[in-house]
């Protein structure tokens, strides 16, 4: 793109930092396919593979980047900056405008959402979806939730992660319904009268007091008998079901990209990593129609929301996750071939992990690989993430400082406070692993942010603000219209004038031995202002 433009652009269109995906629409069917997990994992870990073998034009593109005759299929939904616009599926947060101690803290509601604490709690129905037990209920308020309890054996583990895990996606820029610790007597709990639940064949039966016993049976209490449970409100608008991996919503004229060439759902894949929320699937993604009146037939939009964390950190929804899980798919063929072919002989690592605590399970730093991490099943999206998307994801996990972290994994309510200096210094560790291989300054120049100012560009070297490298080793160069190199020490750019130019900056992270693939910036007036206008960025 850079070598083929003749010269700077005089004048430079604004930045897109909104999509126009809201506008109204008639309201959509509703699409049950991501209710069944058994259906998840045949269509993600069979099916999708074998499209991609049939797929012959796919499978020339593979071997065409393999051979790098081409280069990867890049995310259609980014701006000029090669940045995300807000959506309906994504908005900027943290990363860009940063968010207060008492936001991280409070999450996507920004206001108290809890359930009433005193009045009746009414049972509309049993929690249909998901492994966690649980109901659907009304408080005094009439509001909705949906409300899951940690096991008698695991108390913390699923709702810690529920707490803190919601609260992190929603500061990376991710819708999130909103998660409250909820602590109730089982007093205050009464049965509608049409309440329904599903029995083992999904067939629709009437929510009985034996029901609800054989629920509170299965939740841990507290040592004055109350019940610590997740509240989670319901979402505003009505539910739609799952939007799917592949394609489009053909009943929502806003969905116009793949969602497979959508870089948040792509770089999703990075922060799924982080939190090790292996159960990032089609069944956990949800759909809303939130109409733009209260008239019945109103058109509206769809919004798209990422749920249920009971399966992140080191939960597994009712129990401990197994430590398999996040370094292996819950059916690997390949990893079994491995150690078949070792005659069982080695022991993968994940195998000789201990425990970390009772309320994290088996969630630890020692071999989380950002590169090799697995969701439970193949996660198309995923698959399609290329080195700028999770690029992207990364500069998102990075914007968390320790301080953000600690504050966030406060909100969980452990009774142990060891827990906080556990999870926070695990879920460092983390992130600085996810830095380290996506700041890879031999793979992508990890530079962004540039900001004009005065006769000078200036930036950020990534790599250096989130701590995997040291400034002292650290040297760029830069040119404009591919003329002569120029050295410097620091993050900036002397401009010759105050006009439009085209700028190729290099990185070094070892004294100007090696230098990173470029990245190409073009500057122009934005709304009279000079400013990035473009940006290229280069990989390896």
């Amino acid at each position: 793109m850079f070598a083929a433009l003749a010269g700077a652009p005089s004048v430079a269109q604004p930045i897109v930092w909104k999509d126009n995906d809201d506008l109204p629409i008639a309201e959509p069917a509703e699409d049950h396919e991501g209710d069944f997990i058994w259906w998840d994992g045949v269509r993600d870990m069979a099916l999708y593979p074998l499209g991609k073998i049939l797929d012959l034009g796919e499978l020339a593109h593979e071997v065409g980047e393999l051979a790098h005759i081409v280069g990867p299929e890049e995310a259609a939904n980014v701006n000029a900056l090669d940045e995300v616009p807000d959506s309906t599926w994504f908005i900027n947060r943290h990363a860009r405008r940063r968010l207060s101690a008492e936001a991280l803290a409070q999450g996507p509601s920004g206001v108290e959402t809890e359930p009433a604490a005193d009045g009746p709690l009414v049972i509309l129905s049993g929690k249909s979806l998901g492994m966690t037990p649980g109901f659907v209920m009304r408080d005094a308020k009439g509001d909705r939730y949906v409300v899951k309890f940690d096991a008698p054996q695991y108390p913390e583990v699923a709702t810690g992660a529920e707490l803190v895990c919601s609260r992190i996606m929603w500061a990376l820029g991710w819708n999130v319904p909103e998660y409250d610790l909820f602590v109730f007597s089982d007093r205050r709990l009464t049965i509608a009268p049409d309440a329904t639940a599903k029995d083992d064949y999904g067939r629709k039966v009437p929510f009985t007091t034996d029901i609800l016993a054989a629920q509170l049976k299965r939740a841990y209490r507290l040592p004055d008998g109350r019940i610590r449970a997740i509240a989670s409100r319901f979402v505003p608008g009505t539910t739609k079901g799952s939007p799917s991996l592949l394609g489009v919503n053909r009943d929502d004229p806003n969905d116009t990209v793949p969602h497979e060439d959508r870089r948040d759902r792509r770089g999703l894949r990075v922060a799924a990593a982080f939190i090790n929320y292996t159960d990032a699937r089609r069944g956990n993604l949800l759909d809303t129609f939130v109409p733009d009146s209260k008239e019945r037939g109103s058109a509206g939009h769809l919004v798209h929301y990422v749920i249920d964390f009971s399966s992140a950190l080191g939960a597994g929804n009712i129990d401990w996750k197994d430590p398999k899980l996040g370094n292996e798919y819950l059916v690997d063929p390949v990893k079994g071939l491995e150690r078949a072919m070792t005659l069982w002989l080695v022991e993968p690592a994940w195998a000789r992990l201990p425990l970390q605590h009772p309320a994290l399970g088996y969630f630890e730093s020692s071999i989380f690989d950002p590169e090799g991490w697995k969701p439970s099943y193949l996660n198309p999206d995923f698959d399609r993430a290329t080195l700028r998307d999770s690029f992207w994801g990364a500069k998102l996990v990075a914007s968390l400082t320790d301080a953000d972290l600690r504050v966030i994994v406060h909100t969980g309510h452990w009774s142990d406070p060891r827990v906080e200096d556990l999870l926070t210094a695990i879920l460092v560790e983390r992130r600085q692993r996810i830095a380290r291989v996506y700041f890879d300054w031999l793979r992508i120049n990890p530079i962004d942010r540039f900001i004009v100012q005065g006769s000078s560009l200036r930036f950020d070297d990534l790599a250096v603000s989130s701590g995997v490298v040291d400034a002292s080793v650290t040297r760029y160069r830069y040119r404009f219209e591919r003329g002569a190199w120029s050295s410097t020490q620091a993050p900036i750019v002397p401009l010759a004038d105050a006009g439009p130019a085209r700028i190729e900056i290099e990185t070094s992270h070892d004294a100007g031995e090696r230098w990173s693939p470029p990245t190409r910036v073009s500057l122009a007036p934005v709304e009279g202002a000079l400013q990035a206008a473009e940006l290229e960025r280069v990989t390896r």
